[in-house]
């Protein structure tokens, strides 16, 4: 366990100005850079990995001189240089780097990452009213949330306490994209159900249209089978008829839809696989029917229906 003043996804941030050792800013902006005040083993606790260095100690927390940087600050401040051992100045505390950090997200999973600082948590008399602290567990995290409310109100009943798995706030925080995701799953499902029964009624008319055809090859002695798969044949072309021409289109169309994506691009090969393979297996399903019908077609039957 560990604590922070301003942890991932709590809705507080804290921001400052930074002079790096060996940089020169050619604009304000640049020495723009996100903090907070944590505790030992922090990244640890949040679950992000140590890319060089170490995690801060508890020795580290009477000391004040040391911090931690995140890997999109150690690109943009050290290129190739090693950032270990590097001083920085924040606002008007100077501290040495000991550790580099994997990006973390701390208010939105599709933003991009920003230049953060770490530092310990040393200033005793400024301790904020509330503060984040960071279990970490193995297993469901839901399961913990009543142990640890009780294991801290234990210690003092009058502190108001709120317990929340991680999982629950960048849940919370991407609320409406979700919605709209499943909104936009709801009419996809509705436009397939709507194509498919297109593809079958276009099947079963032409399917019907050709009636004393499948009785003439039926009394040739053509196997029920291969008039079947004729019939799901023409279906399967039609539907890659569409594929090839509605994947180009969608991939110009995903262009707006990018900035709502996360962790996968908007021409994701498996992504376009599945929804290919998906209008593919629905095709063979549409017109099942009116190929089963088809393979039972008698010559009799064809030719009643040429007359």
């Amino acid at each position: 366990a560990s604590y922070s003043k301003g942890g991932p996804f709590s809705g507080g941030h804290s921001s400052g100005h930074v002079n790096v050792e060996g940089f020169l800013a050619q604009a304000d902006s640049e020495g723009e850079v996100y903090y907070d005040h944590v505790g030992p083993d922090y990244f640890h606790a949040i679950g992000a990995r140590v890319l060089r260095g170490r995690d801060f100690a508890s020795d580290d927390m009477h000391a004040g001189n040391v911090g931690a940087i995140n890997a999109t600050m150690a690109k943009y401040y050290f290129r190739d240089r090693d950032p270990i051992g590097r001083s920085v100045t924040l606002d008007d505390q100077t501290f040495t780097i000991v550790g580099v950090v994997r990006d973390v997200e701390y208010s939105d999973v599709r933003a991009r990452p920003v230049r953060r600082v770490y530092l310990p948590d040393v200033d005793t008399s400024a301790h904020p009213k509330s503060f984040e602290l960071q279990v970490h567990v193995r297993g469901d995290p839901a399961r913990f949330v009543e142990p640890i409310r009780q294991v801290l109100l234990a210690a003092d009943r009058n502190v108001p306490i709120e317990v929340t798995p991680l999982a629950d706030r960048v849940r919370r925080s991407v609320s409406q994209d979700a919605l709209l995701t499943q909104v936009t799953a709801f009419f996809g499902l509705i436009a397939l159900v709507l194509a498919a029964l297109g593809l079958y009624g276009i099947t079963s008319y032409a399917t019907s249209q050709r009636t004393g055809e499948f009785g003439l090859r039926a009394a040739l002695g053509a196997e029920p089978w291969r008039v079947a798969g004729m019939v799901l044949r023409d279906a399967v072309v039609v539907a890659v008829s569409g594929v090839i021409v509605g994947v180009p289109i969608g991939l110009v169309a995903t262009r707006w839809l990018r900035g709502a994506l996360f962790g996968v691009s908007p021409a994701d090969p498996a992504s376009l696989s599945v929804s290919v393979a998906t209008l593919v297996v629905a095709a063979i399903v549409a017109s099942y029917l009116p190929a089963w019908r088809a393979s039972k077609v008698s010559p009799l039957e064809a030719l009643r229906a040429e007359n």
